[in-house]
């Protein structure tokens, strides 16, 4: 994932996270990891982790039809690009039918 400077703490950290899907229930554990060294020298490392469900595009398509509303369209991130598998982003413009 990359690193960034942090300038509260004046240091650069180090970022990576490992994923762990289960196709089957569609979830995903994301475990974050960020490291450092901080001015005294000592090395520090933050692990966020958590857990999401997910739908896949028809299944939310679906589910917003049954409970009452019209889809206006689907994009695949927040600057409206076109959807595709591999969009990083799921955005659903609907209204109440």
């Amino acid at each position: 994932m990359g690193k960034f400077y942090d300038r509260e703490n004046d240091v650069y950290v180090f970022r990576r996270a490992e994923d762990q899907y289960d196709l089957a229930m569609q979830t995903l554990k994301e475990d974050r990891f960020y490291e450092w060294t901080n001015k005294q020298g000592n090395f520090k490392r933050l692990i966020w982790s958590f857990e999401l469900a997910y739908l896949f595009r028809y299944e939310a398509e679906l589910l917003l039809e049954k409970h009452g509303f019209k889809l206006e369209n689907v994009f695949g991130d927040f600057s409206r690009s076109p959807y595709n598998y591999y969009s990083g982003e799921q955005i659903f413009v609907a209204r109440k039918a």
